[in-house]
């Protein structure tokens, strides 16, 4: 039945896309348009040895069901309705939920709904409910979340694995709590592009560029983590790191490189002049970690470039950053990013992402910083040849490792592949 399972998830990723001829308005989730004994809109996967289709013997509030009934008692296979819902919702949550009634479906099988954000955002079914046998009417659900930045398509489905009968009636279809009818769509940007490619040409390393890759870095984080607009959610940083490093690894010499970094600072905004408070001298001894801001005096650039970073960092960040917040009671860093689970580990863009990303937070968030064995800002000398040329899953994984272990902390891990064995529904 493992083989079964994972047979069916792999044909649910796998499915070819079809077109659904209903409107935002009705996904016709109460099967009254019927085509062929079907739902307009849903369509079968597979299902070999499968019956599916309307019910109107069984009905609830006078309304049809939708039955899967397999053709034999002893049925290895699955049966899948699916509907591709043909809008991206804005939102944080996607709730599936149905009634369902079950006749004799096998012990070793299962039923329910399914909801996959594609690719690889969030999957959910009811397998570990393991609902099977012979029950009567009862309310199911499944919740994913929404990433709307990060997703290709949102499917939901209704499936039976094993032999037996099921019936699925009062589909609903909700976000954030509300009806579907009422949610807001998300409209790509015109940094969408960068979703699942960075547009950053594979290049060379050597060693001018690693430090300039290294100042990007640099610079790339303090724009991030202190500049007003970008806190206030007005910029992606991800993408304008894409739109840069091209744009800076083509320069020859430093003047050219400093010319181009103070007009990035620029293009995100006016810098306030210094709003900070000085810390009250009791309160500064007590302080275990400082904003360490060594590394713009160590550039090899001029005072006007380190005085508009210094400037930059002084300023105080706002409450709501969109970037970073703070759990309640101990006050531990959230960090908000996106995800990027359909990148590909060929993308030298995005593995640079990865380690910018890793650095900067422990640089301005990590508390035992000036605990690491060796000085956090040479990190990046070591650790950025590694990500250049980590083009094979096996290879970043071990950049990312090596990259934790600097930090001493047994809490430092990733899951960064995904074997090829692993079931998922």
């Amino acid at each position: 039945m493992k083989v079964v399972i994972q047979l069916l998830f792999l044909v649910i990723i796998f499915n070819i896309d079809t077109t659904a001829q209903v409107s935002r308005k009705d996904y016709n989730l109460d099967f009254k348009e019927i085509k062929n004994n079907l739902p307009i809109g849903w369509h079968i996967i597979e299902s070999i040895g499968y019956d599916i289709g309307i019910d109107d013997k069984q009905l609830v509030s006078g309304k049809p069901s939708l039955r899967i009934k397999s053709n034999n008692e002893d049925n290895p296979g699955a049966g899948v309705l699916i509907f591709d819902i043909p809008h991206n919702f804005e939102g944080k949550f996607l709730t599936f939920s149905a009634k369902i009634k079950t006749e004799g479906v096998s012990h070793d099988g299962h039923v329910g709904l399914y909801g996959h954000i594609k690719p690889k955002v969030d999957f959910k079914n009811l397998e570990k409910f393991k609902i099977n046998g012979t029950h009567n009417w009862s309310d199911w659900e499944v919740t994913l979340e929404l990433a709307p930045e990060e997703t290709d398509k949102i499917e939901v489905g209704l499936y039976l694995i094993g032999a037996g009968s099921v019936w699925f009636n009062n589909l609903q279809l909700s976000v954030d709590g509300n009806n579907y009818t009422e949610a807001p769509v998300y409209k790509p940007t015109k940094d969408s592009i960068y979703k699942f490619n960075s547009h950053v040409p594979t290049f060379e390393l050597n060693n001018k560029n690693q430090e300039f890759l290294k100042n990007i870095a640099l610079i790339w984080g303090a724009i991030k983590y202190f500049h007003p607009s970008v806190a206030e959610g007005k910029w992606n940083m991800d993408a304008e790191l894409f739109k840069f490093l091209p744009r800076i690894l083509s320069l020859q010499s430093n003047e050219q490189q400093e010319v181009e970094f103070i007009n990035w600072i620029k293009s995100f905004g006016e810098i306030p002049p210094r709003i900070k408070n000085n810390p009250d001298d009791n309160k500064t001894k007590e302080w275990k970690l400082k904003t360490d801001l060594t590394w713009i005096a160590k550039l090899s650039y001029s005072d006007n470039l380190k005085k508009t970073l210094f400037q930059l960092s002084e300023i105080e960040s706002p409450i709501q950053h969109k970037y970073i917040g703070y759990f309640d009671g101990p006050r531990n860093p959230n960090f908000t990013e996106l995800s990027y689970r359909k990148a590909s580990v060929n993308d030298v863009g995005f593995r640079l992402l990865g380690l910018f990303r890793y650095w900067n937070i422990i640089q301005y968030f990590y508390p035992y910083r000036y605990l690491t064995e060796q000085p956090w800002d040479e990190a990046l000398d070591n650790f950025i040849p590694l990500f250049h040329r980590a083009s094979t899953f096996p290879a970043l994984d071990s950049a990312y490792l090596q990259l934790f272990s600097k930090i001493n902390d047994g809490h430092a891990f990733a899951t960064l592949s995904t074997p090829s064995n692993v079931s998922v529904l």
